[in-house]
């Protein structure tokens, strides 16, 4: 029985010859097909060596281009889809589109910058960013989660979760069986195990930010607590128009507590800056 090399250099040979210049490339043989008297050539010369080697290495960084597109497609995707948004627009909030106007903001910037590094360098990190409403609490918190799924090549799973857009979800889906399983089964899922999640605007469904003595259901301090509890040893930011005081007020010191675990250094009030949604006239 012929060997394989034998037989395939008398295919080569019938139907291929070897041409008088030698490849550019690697100096070996180029060969090209045989045609007949008056037929347009329907190939260039090929090496036979390199040009074999080349076609290799052009599929292997093909397919490492679509495993990265795929990659990449996936961690956006799951920000777009998983998150809980009660505007699609903060998907459109970066770092470098926000607007510093005050020494508070400039702050958030620069601690935004330096939560991004501690992820990235797998940290587990709390950060706070504390104001009223409309000073870019949410802005800021968005732009870490791009910061963070760009940077790290694609590689992160982040979450944005409006805290009361999500307890309105949750009551919702109390009647409802397969809404049920979703939010409860799925996106709380999520939430727990994601890279790094942003819960947004905490207080603001109380209705009462700005009293000191405003109360929360139990179901919504028992809801919080198991969130914070599954992510006291990954990345978490919280944006709030509490203070301190309030927080612990409204949801007890145990909440306060794991809000603040890795958090030193990493918690910005921005109760000196305007409301950036304000038009001057």
């Amino acid at each position: 029985m012929e060997k394989v090399a034998t037989i395939m250099t008398k295919l080569i040979n019938q139907f291929l010859y070897v041409v008088e210049i030698p490849c550019p490339e690697c100096g070996g043989q180029m060969h090209a097909w045989k045609e007949k008297a008056g037929e347009e050539p329907r190939a260039a010369p090929v090496c036979m060596d390199c040009g074999y080697k080349a076609l290799r290495k052009n599929d292997a960084k093909e397919t490492q281009e679509l495993y990265a597109d795929s990659l990449k497609a996936k961690s956006i995707n799951y920000l777009k889809y998983q998150s809980v948004l009660p505007n699609k627009a903060l998907l459109k909030n970066t770092i470098e589109n926000f607007t510093v106007t005050d020494r508070d903001t400039q702050q958030a910037k620069e601690t935004a910058v330096t939560v991004v590094e501690k992820v990235l360098n797998d940290e587990s990190v709390h950060a706070v960013f504390t104001g009223k409403t409309g000073v870019g609490k949410s802005h800021i918190s968005m732009g870490i989660l791009w910061a963070v799924i760009e940077q790290s090549g694609y590689n992160k799973n982040c979450l944005f979760i409006n805290y009361s857009e999500l307890l309105e979800q949750m009551k919702f889906a109390m009647n409802d069986k397969e809404v049920h399983k979703a939010v409860m089964g799925t996106l709380m899922a999520e939430i727990k195990v994601a890279d790094v999640v942003v819960l947004d605007d905490l207080g603001a469904e109380a209705g009462l930010i700005s009293q000191t003595n405003a109360k929360v259901s139990d179901f919504n301090i028992r809801t919080l607590t198991s969130i914070l509890d599954a992510r006291a040893s990954q990345s978490t930011i919280v944006t709030t128009n509490l203070t301190g005081k309030q927080i612990r007020k409204m949801y007890g010191s145990r909440v306060v507590s794991r809000i603040l675990s890795n958090a030193e250094g990493l918690t910005v009030e921005m109760h000196d800056t305007s409301d950036k949604r304000m038009v001057t006239v």
